[in-house]
């Protein structure tokens, strides 16, 4: 795991820090120690620390396309608030069955990210596409119709691609 790692990490890097400065030659004072798996242990850690930051640049991004094309805050605030949920939930999901942030989970985030923030900003706009007085019915009507199919289609797109993906990692596994 990446705990392991990091602690592995650490105990090798203190006793490179203490041969150095304690005996080593000044040829060698500023060597250092690679492996593969520790390149895995950075690029993990890198992906977990940048999660929360990619989270809040696609809630910024959304709100100020869907504000911009809107124009009004009312919509921007609950199609930011339904974005963050969709995400809140996946997270929620992911530590309800017990996986820890990997690499293959990062880059469901990222997927969940840009999908969640794709269907809203287009359900968004069509609501807002109806000039005039449109009602509140009306205006959904029109999104449904007109965002739906193209929305769905999406959707079922990336969870066939996601279920291919599964099954070749679950089968790779074996």
């Amino acid at each position: 795991t990446n705990a392991e790692l990091r602690d592995e990490w650490n105990l090798i890097e203190d006793w490179m820090t203490e041969i150095q400065t304690t005996s080593a030659p000044d040829e060698v004072a500023n060597a250092f120690f690679s492996s593969k798996h520790f390149w895995y242990y950075d690029t993990v850690s890198q992906m977990f620390s940048t999660a929360y930051g990619s989270i809040a640049i696609a809630l910024g991004a959304a709100s100020v396309v869907i504000f911009v094309s809107s124009k009004s805050l009312i919509m921007t605030l609950y199609s930011v608030f339904s974005v963050a949920y969709v995400l809140m939930s996946v997270i929620a999901m992911t530590v309800a069955i017990g996986w820890k942030l990997g690499f293959m989970e990062s880059i469901c985030f990222a997927i969940a990210i840009g999908v969640s923030v794709d269907f809203v900003i287009h359900f968004s706009h069509a609501y807002t596409t109806p000039q005039g007085g449109a009602s509140r019915e009306a205006r959904t009507k029109f999104a449904l119709i007109h965002m739906g199919p193209s929305v769905l289609a999406a959707g079922v797109t990336t969870v066939a691609g996601a279920t291919i993906m599964f099954v070749s990692e679950w089968r790779a596994s074996y």
